[in-house]
């Protein structure tokens, strides 16, 4: 891999160099969803909440392996992601919404992914728009960057008492 600076994202031919080495992994994962610095990720399920005839909230979770789902406008849901990213202390994971969504005018909550967190990987999705948009499981929804974490002038070192343990991880890596 070349010598590039921490938080750097890494390239297409280093990312393969992790996942051949297992210190990465992208489950399952599609040969054409990379770019040159990112991974595009695509959704699996949608999660939304509303209130019920009897104003009881309800919760509903649709898959989008058989049918899309229409997000109308101004209406918030919970995407849960295709792809199962897994990384190894020195690495973090940035996610960030794909051209898509900024052009259908939907609103993502992302954000990093820690060496080691192994949890199914959703996003808070906001229709910004005046108008529904529909959100299919071929949907570029977001994409990942892999960055070096190799000292603590990460983000990592920017937010106290966030991810605080992985700090002692991260310090024994950097002395390595």
């Amino acid at each position: 891999m070349t010598d590039q600076p921490s938080g750097a994202p890494l390239n297409r031919e280093e990312i393969l160099v992790l996942l051949k080495e297992k210190k990465l992994v992208i489950e399952p994962i599609d040969e054409q969803s990379f770019s040159q610095y990112a991974y595009r990720l695509k959704p699996s399920e949608v999660r939304f909440t509303y209130r019920g005839q009897q104003g009881q909230v309800k919760t509903e979770i649709l898959s989008l392996k058989d049918s899309p789902f229409e997000l109308e406008a101004l209406a918030h849901c919970v995407v849960a992601l295709q792809e199962r990213i897994l990384l190894n202390p020195g690495f973090v994971g940035q996610l960030f919404p794909s051209s898509h969504c900024i052009e259908k005018g939907l609103i993502l909550t992302v954000g990093r992914i820690e060496p080691g967190y192994d949890k199914a990987l959703v996003l808070g999705v906001f229709n910004a728009s005046r108008i529904p948009t529909t959100l299919s499981n071929e949907t570029e929804i977001a994409r990942i960057s892999i960055c070096r974490a190799t000292t603590l002038s990460t983000p990592l070192q920017q937010h106290p008492g966030a991810y605080i343990e992985n700090v002692d991880t991260m310090r024994a890596f950097a002395q390595e």
